[in-house]
């Protein structure tokens, strides 16, 4: 169930997106969007014992 919702929210913001950005920026939003994402995640997952 959440890989499915993680899924849609996925596809959601990336057609929000497309939709408020000039088509010169879609490049740009997507790398931005790209590393926030992935920064994130490595603060976010559990220490490794």
């Amino acid at each position: 169930m959440q890989l499915a919702c993680a899924g849609a929210a996925g596809t959601t913001q990336r057609s929000i997106r497309q939709i408020v950005t000039k088509a010169g920026m879609q490049a740009r939003m997507q790398a931005v969007s790209t590393w926030l994402t992935s920064g994130a995640r490595p603060p976010g997952s559990p220490p490794t014992l």
